[in-house]
């Protein structure tokens, strides 16, 4: 089987609107007219040309138990819904998470008619906003996370950034200028951080600046007052990533089926505990 990179960004519905700096903002949703699955986007790589992930990870855990139920996913994030913001590890995690909940619409899993129409309006509800940085600044090629959230006032956030910053105070000062942001949405808003994805293909690769990645968890873990998603248990995964994209040393963005597929499972353990 060959695994592609697929350079377009998500499948699914993207809708745009103003924001209060008279900017447009994209939004994508995890649902079409059609009902077709999301392209896995963000530079990732896929070995099926809808880029719809099949493979089941499991993992363990001494703490905890890791699962996924579609139909408690989506009634846990209710009405609001869930939005994923950030840079595109960001958006690759948020489509894998749309597809599982389409899987279970599509009765690829599950053969319950009344669940699979409770699912098919719950992606709609699942949703990405791109955000290199979350805040307002010279490099961000999207929106900055305020404004996503003051549109949309879902009832969780997902937030990340790294591998756009490349100094320590920088990020250090993101995360405090975030957390700051996010007392503004106290009464209708769950935020949760998510940590950095490992990162790498040599010790001489040094794009996405990902050699920092671990000072910028201990930071956030640091000054972050809430929720934290923990993903560095893909850190002693091997071969979860591509390293050659067109000749480029990518190191970051991973490939679908791979680890990607237990992103939904991890999430869902976090937000049942809330």
């Amino acid at each position: 089987m060959t695994c592609t990179f697929v350079p377009r960004k998500g499948g699914g519905g993207w809708h745009a609107h103003k924001n209060s700096r008279n900017n447009v903002l994209s939004v994508q949703s995890g649902w079409s007219a059609n009902g077709s699955f999301n392209q896995v986007g963000g530079h990732a790589c896929a070995c099926r040309d809808d880029g719809v992930s099949f493979h089941n990870i499991t993992l363990t855990a001494k703490t905890c138990d890791i699962g996924w139920d579609a139909v408690n996913f989506c009634r846990i994030i209710g009405d609001g819904g869930i939005l994923f913001v950030g840079d595109s590890t960001m958006q690759i995690m948020a489509s894998v998470v749309m597809n599982h909940v389409i899987l279970h619409y599509q009765h690829r899993k599950y053969g319950n008619v009344e669940n699979s129409v409770h699912a098919s309006n719950c992606a709609k509800r699942i949703r990405f906003g791109h955000s290199d940085t979350l805040v307002l600044h010279p490099a961000e090629r999207g929106a900055p996370m305020y404004d996503y959230v003051e549109y949309l006032l879902p009832r969780f956030v997902v937030v990340s950034t790294g591998p756009h910053i490349q100094i320590l105070d920088e990020f250090e000062n993101i995360v405090t200028n975030v957390t700051e942001q996010i007392k503004y949405f106290r009464n209708t808003t769950t935020f949760i951080w998510r940590t950095q994805f490992a990162a790498g293909c040599s010790d001489n690769h040094i794009l996405y600046n990902w050699k920092l990645f671990d000072a910028f968890d201990e930071i956030a873990k640091s000054r972050w007052n809430g929720n934290i998603l923990n993903v560095s248990v893909f850190k002693h995964v091997k071969h979860m990533h591509v390293c050659d994209r067109g000749g480029l040393q990518d190191g970051m963005h991973y490939c679908v089926p791979g680890p990607l597929d237990a992103i939904p499972g991890l999430l869902y353990t976090l937000l049942s505990s809330l």
